[in-house]
This record gives structure tokens, C-alpha cells and sequence, in this order.
């Protein structure tokens, strides 16, 4: 208690008058991950690549491990989280105007949505179906909300394209606007949805003495049903060069417009994600998920297509008020590529520890 008021007191002195009629709301999260990653040999990660299957055991604190606070004094607002490394994950102040909210800061832009609680992940923590068809979407923007609508200009994405052997050419990007997104957000019942679409534009240099513009844009719909014990979801997503507008979407295949050297192609990218759960008591659930993504690109002779796909299992149990132990089995299949060549997959079987404080 006696280093809460400290805390206090020297917020109170950094941001003045505001702060001491705040009211400061502090957390944490605290994540470890325990899992076995066993690599196919044809993998491209695997460090045995075309040798040998690779397995290998991982322990650590999960990069998604956070602190932060909620801070309200009256029709303004804020929040800040730290995750490991001293990173910022979220940063941003709120003015409630009566008709609406205004939100300048890091946040979670309107084309982000949660749907799955994928925890085993070879990414980094908590994947949540994210490269395979659930986007991830946390940037500095300037967003408006009214009721369940939210538009944001949202800082924009400076991915070049590739060539066509699929590595990043000598382009040099220039951002002239910033990204915009637009998302509605509706609760029907048990019924949850959401639809979002974004649009991103940059200008590179192609190495021809030619500045070409790089357009890339997405759009979604997320349909949730929450009734007693059991939870089913669903999401599908469409977007040209989503590498180019800032999604990993498919960690194997190529996701951005591809220039040939003499013509700009463009990369499109369907997905969809289907995610079901059940509660058996207080201590013990029961969730399984899988996500399907496949890129199609054009090359200079015919189309390809470069799909992937995860699937999981989970039983996450509760200890206490905010203590978890999530056990689970997850495949990362990154099926064949547009030349039928296998990329490998990974079996990973583990658990998530998490104290939430």
C-alpha cells in the first residue's frame, strides 16, 4: 500500500492537477509458456532443415506479459501497458465529447477483433488464430467512436513490395496518407458481431526511374454466439496486399504485391477462422479452434496459391481468481506451396501459466 501512494504521488507530480483528480486503476499480467515444438524437416525454421525432424523444448516468460492502468477523471480518459522489454503496447488518451469518444494514442485499431483463445504459440504467445485468418492490428491512431461505429486514421504501413523471386526489391517507400479503417461493433442477444474494412496507400520507387502507388485494403465479418455453457464463432476475411498494408497474414507464403520488373501484380488473401467452447464449471472449460488462410498471386505465366492452416485443442482450468493453467495441442501446417513444394508443419503440445494482478 505504502508504494501504491508513492506511485501516486509521483504521477501526481509529473502530470499536476490532473492527476490527483484521476482515478488511477493499476494491473498485470503475468504469462509463462512450457511446450514442445517438434519441426518437420522440411520446415524452413527448423535448423535441420532437409536433415531431420527438429524438436525442441520451450520455456519462457511470454512477450505478451503486461502492466498497465485505466485512468478515467471525468469525460477524459487514458490507459497505459508495458509488456516485456519495456515495449509499449498500449498508450492512449479518451475525451468523451456526449454524442461520442475521441482516442488519440496506441490502441487496438477497429479492424482488430478477439474471437479465439489460442494460447501455444511458436509467434510469441497467445496467437489467437492471428497469420491464419484472424487479424492483429495495435498502432498509433486517431479514432473516433459513435455507439458501436469506430473510424480511425491509423498510421500507415511502409512494406515494399517483393520481386519475383519473393524477396524485397530496392524500392524505396513513401507513406503520403495515413491508413484508414471503419468497423461496426453490435451485441444481438447472445449474438456478437463485428464488420470492418481498411484501406492503405504508398508510393514506392520501382528501380525503373518509375514511382508506382501500392494499394492494399481489407474487409471482414466476425459472427460470435454466447448462450449458457457454449460459445461458437466464426470470422472471414478478404484483402489484396496484405503484407503491404501491414498483416502478417500467412507466415510461409508471399502476402505482398510482387513487381515483376516491369509490371506491379497484386497479391489477394482469403481466410476465415472457426472457433467453439464450453464450460463445464467454474474451474474447467473446454475451447477448440482452427484458422485456414491461402494467398494467391499472380505470376508472369499463371496463378498460385500458398495456403496454411491451424488447428487446436485447449482445457484451460482456473486456480483461483485470475490464476490459469491453459493445457494444449496445436498444429501449424504450412501445407505446399505455389511450386507443390511440402513447407513443413510443427506440433506443439504444452500449457500457459498465467496470474492476472
Amino acid at each position: 500500500m505504502k508504494k501504491l501512494v508513492i506511485l501516486t504521488a509521483v504521477f501526481a507530480m509529473v502530470f499536476g492537477g490532473t492527476a490527483l483528480a484521476a482515478d488511477w486503476n493499476f494491473y498485470g499480467s503475468s504469462r509463462m509458456e512450457l511446450f514442445s515444438d517438434s519441426q518437420s524437416k522440411d520446415l524452413a525454421a527448423n535448423p535441420l532443415t532437409n536433415g531431420s525432424d527438429n524438436r525442441t523444448t520451450v520455456f519462457d516468460q511470454q512477450t505478451n506479459s503486461r502492466i498497465g492502468a485505466n485512468v478515467s477523471a471525468g469525460d477524459v480518459g487514458g490507459r497505459f501497458e508495458y509488456g516485456t522489454g519495456v515495449n509499449v503496447r498500449l498508450l492512449y488518451g479518451t475525451w468523451n465529447f456526449g454524442s461520442g469518444e475521441l482516442l488519440v494514442g496506441q490502441e487496438y485499431t477497429p479492424t482488430h477483433y478477439g474471437l479465439s483463445n489460442q494460447a501455444v504459440d511458436p509467434f510469441g504467445g497467445d496467437n489467437g488464430l492471428a497469420r491464419f485468418g484472424a487479424p492483429f492490428s495495435r498502432l498509433d491512431a486517431i479514432q473516433l467512436k459513435f455507439g458501436g461505429f469506430k473510424i480511425a486514421a491509423v498510421q500507415g504501413s511502409a512494406t515494399a513490395p517483393t520481386d519475383a523471386a519473393g524477396n524485397f526489391g530496392r524500392a524505396n517507400v513513401r507513406v503520403t496518407l495515413p491508413k484508414i479503417e471503419a468497423a461496426y461493433n453490435g451485441a444481438f442477444g447472445p449474438v456478437k458481431l463485428h464488420v470492418s474494412g481498411g484501406w492503405n496507400s504508398v508510393d514506392f520507387y520501382n528501380g525503373a526511374d518509375q514511382t508506382q502507388a501500392v494499394t492494399s485494403m481489407v474487409g471482414q465479418v466476425m459472427a460470435k454466439y454466447s448462450g449458457g455453457p457454449f460459445m461458437v464463432g466464426g470470422s472471414f476475411m478478404y484483402g489484396i496486399n496484405m503484407g503491404n498494408y501491414g498483416w502478417n497474414a500467412g507466415p510461409m507464403g508471399a502476402n505482398t504485391a510482387v513487381w515483376t520488373g516491369t509490371e506491379l501484380k497484386d497479391t489477394t488473401t482469403m481466410g476465415f477462422t472457426l472457433v467453439a467452447g464450453f464450460t463445464f464449471s467454474d474451474m474447467v472449460g473446454l475451447e477448440a479452434g482452427m484458422g485456414y488462410i491461402v494467398n494467391s498471386y499472380d505470376s508472369s505465366v499463371s496463378s498460385n496459391d500458398d495456403p496454411a492452416m491451424t488447428y487446436y485443442v485447449q482445457v484451460p482450468l482456473t486456480l483461483a481468481d485470475g490464476v490459469f493453467i491453459v493445457p494444449e495441442i496445436g498444429i501449424f501446417d504450412y501445407m505446399e506451396n505455389a511450386a507443390k513444394t511440402k513447407e513443413g508443419n510443427q506440433l506443439l503440445i504444452g500449457a500457459k501459466f498465467q496470474i492476472n494482478f
